[in-house]
Order: C-alpha cells, then structure tokens, then sequence
C-alpha cells in the first residue's frame, strides 16, 4: 500500500515522524511561560542576551518544542491554547463551520489540533471535540462540493444549486479537507473508468 492514496490518506489522520504535513503542522507557534528558572535555555529568547531563562518569561514556542517543555510530570512551561482554538473561535465552528476559510486560519489546522490537544493546556477537551464536530459538519459539504463541481445535477439548476447547498469552496480547505476531497475525485474517476471499459471475458 506504500506510495497508494489510502496510505496517503491514513497519514493525515495520525501524527507520523516521516509525513511532511505532520512535521508543518507542529511548527505553528504557541505561547509558552517559563514557571522556573532553566539554567542554560536563554537561547530560546535572544532578546535577553543571558545564559538562563529566568522564570516567568514568556515564549513563543513551536509546538513540537512546547511538547517536550509543557508535560504533566514537569513544571518547567505552562502553554496557553493558540487563538484559532479559543473559545472565541470554537463558537463561530459551531455557528456556521461551512463558511470558515480554514486554510487561512492554518494550512493544517486539524493536523496542528491533534497535536494542541496532547499538551496539558486549558480546554484541551473542548478543542477534540470541536475538531470533531467541524470535520463531520464540513464532510457533508465537500460531498456537495464534488457535486456541484462535476456537474452530478441539472444543469439547468446550476446557481440554485450553489446558493442552496453553499458548497465548500476549494480554497477555504485545509491540507487534509482537500486530501480527503482530491481522494473522492480519483477513486470516482477510477470506478467510472471501470464501469466504462470494453468487457473482458472472465478466463
């Protein structure tokens, strides 16, 4: 299955080492507050020009350092959810998650919450959750999406059909939204290419 859309596909869903929108997803920033001393971590903000972090500095953190800085069994960091996570945000998920333009919120912004709910952060459960409901509500539009855009309607209903279903429009997906949907595309196509094809004696 190596190199196949399905293993493509499956690396979306679950963090990977080797998976190249894995590896971006975790270099978003997060804000990070030091609550002791590191001796020898002043690196991590130039600005202070000194050998140690000094406690309760304040960071701006990739995600994929904040995860070996911000665990339960050490007090070293505490994190704050990134604003694209808050409660804020989450309510307009709820209201009305079709008409997000994703990508611009992140690229891999489902990608990045798998890894956000993993740090022990403030409304982790809540971030789950909405990740969840918005996947679920936004699959349902990218099913209409592939139908408007390959034309399985009356032709003579085409702008009726776009303002009553308000499809997803292919700029506002994030990577793994539009994977799924270039997925749907392909596995159709091969299906109507089959379907289509000269018959075979069986022997």
């Amino acid at each position: 299955m190596e190199g196949s859309p399905v293993n493509e596909l499956f690396l979306s869903y679950e963090p990977d080492y080797f998976c190249i929108e894995d590896i971006l997803a975790t270099e978003i920033k997060i804000s990070c507050k030091t609550n002791v001393p590191l001796i020898g971590f002043g690196f991590l903000d130039p600005s202070l020009e000194e050998t140690d972090l000094p406690k309760a500095s304040n960071l701006e953190l990739p995600v994929w350092a904040a995860q070996f800085m911000v665990k339960p069994d050490r007090n070293y960091m505490s994190a704050e959810v990134p604003s694209k996570y808050k409660k804020s945000y989450r309510d307009i998920v709820k209201a009305e998650p079709s008409i997000i333009d994703l990508n611009k919120w992140g690229p891999h912004y489902y990608q990045a919450g798998i890894h956000i709910v993993c740090l022990p952060i403030e409304d982790a459960k809540a971030i789950g959750e909405i990740l969840i409901f918005l996947l679920q509500k936004r699959l349902v539009k990218l099913s209409h999406t592939y139908s408007y855009t390959t034309k399985l309607y009356a032709v003579d209903e085409t702008t009726r059909y776009y303002q009553r279903v308000n499809v997803l429009r292919e700029h506002y997906m994030d990577s793994l939204e539009l994977r799924i949907y270039k997925d749907a595309q392909k596995g159709v196509i091969g299906i109507q290419t089959w379907m289509e094809a000269p018959s075979r004696p069986l022997l």
